[in-house]
């Protein structure tokens, strides 16, 4: 969801002063609070069909390609539809004819692993028949959000379970905080974690310590839910000026909030993930990358296979271009592209 907020300057572009009504997970709603091109928040709960059945629309668009956002798509009450929907067998089925190269990605694994270099978001717009121009994803905060970041090295330490691989080994994450405190003495280290990050974050914590290693844990693991959903998340990584991560929700956080980053990718596609000219991509060194797969009978995973001199180096150029407020021109992968041959 974080990355699709870059669809809405197109979908301002493609109708000017549109009211934009935006369905989400409950957990995903707080993200879109203070965004000035968000009219109306629905989060998904019991009744929402209800809702949808009493409102009408002159579009709605669906960029997910899932069996609920396809039947929410063709429950909404509108000429106009776009994007994704599902038959009544239940599969996804594209809406209109600009829908039909995405639909058919999704069924060719060499062309959507290998395929053309295009951002997730170019693809989404391209479906959705929007008017691109390389938009960037944005998140917006208010007054209590705004921390100092300047010299804070955010380490995102965890992943949704849905993809276990997007987290490095804890053994890993310790020596690349290590080399990073070492290398980079002037800059302090910061752990970031979700809610249910709080021991992986402890754990780590604990080592570095007895390291020597100074290390500050963010707030946000071990957090309740509560009506704030992912806001502190956005503060936590608010308050770093620059961030390391997997392709996980801390890497988008991170991109929509302007930072510059070291995004490491094992399991996903790089090829998807823009960095907005503020980052590094440093890929696994193995043959099976990327796969999407959340399990792996492989002795030795992707997430142990990265490589680590570059990736160190990823993060002393990160550093040394946010010190000296140099950015912006940053746009480089690292890895084996494609990857070697099993």
């Amino acid at each position: 969801m974080v990355r699709s907020t870059a669809l809405l300057p197109a979908i301002h572009r493609t109708w000017p002063g549109a009211h934009v009504t935006w369905l989400t997970a409950p957990v995903a709603a707080p993200l879109l609070l203070h965004h000035p091109q968000v009219d109306r928040i629905l989060p998904l709960q019991p009744g929402i069909e209800a809702v949808l059945d009493a409102l009408a629309f002159d579009a709605a668009l669906c960029p997910e390609k899932s069996l609920r956002a396809g039947a929410l798509v063709q429950r909404a009450r509108a000429p106009i539809k776009r994007g994704f929907r599902v038959s009544s067998t239940g599969a996804i089925a594209p809406l209109t004819d600009a829908a039909v190269d995405g639909f058919e990605l999704g069924l060719d694994d060499r062309r959507k692993f290998f395929g053309p270099d295009r951002s997730a978001q170019q693809m989404a717009a391209e479906a959705l028949a929007l008017d691109w121009d390389d938009d960037a994803p944005r998140l917006h905060l208010v007054p209590g959000e705004r921390r100092l970041s300047a010299r804070r090295l955010g380490w995102n330490v965890g992943s949704s379970d849905a993809f276990p691989y997007k987290r490095l080994h804890e053994d890993d994450l310790v020596d690349a905080v290590a080399r990073a405190s070492e290398r980079q003495p002037d800059w302090r280290m910061v752990l970031l974690g979700g809610p249910a990050d709080a021991a992986r974050q402890a754990r780590v914590a604990r080592v570095l310590a007895e390291r020597g290693v100074d290390v500050e844990s963010s707030s946000t693991a071990g957090l309740a839910p509560d009506p704030s959903g992912c806001r502190p998340g956005i503060a936590a990584v608010a308050s770093c000026g620059a961030v390391v991560s997997g392709d996980s929700l801390g890497l988008h956080l991170a991109i929509a909030l302007g930072k510059p980053v070291v995004a490491w990718f094992g399991p996903t596609s790089h090829g998807e993930i823009d960095v907005r000219g503020r980052g590094v991509r440093v890929l696994a060194d193995v043959p099976c990358r990327p796969c999407w797969q959340s399990r792996c009978d492989r002795p030795v995973k992707c997430f142990r296979q990265l490589p680590w001199a570059e990736f160190d180096d990823a993060v002393d150029s990160v550093c040394d271009a946010a010190s000296a407020g140099v950015v912006g021109a940053m746009n480089r992968v690292v890895g084996p592209i494609p990857p070697p041959p099993d």
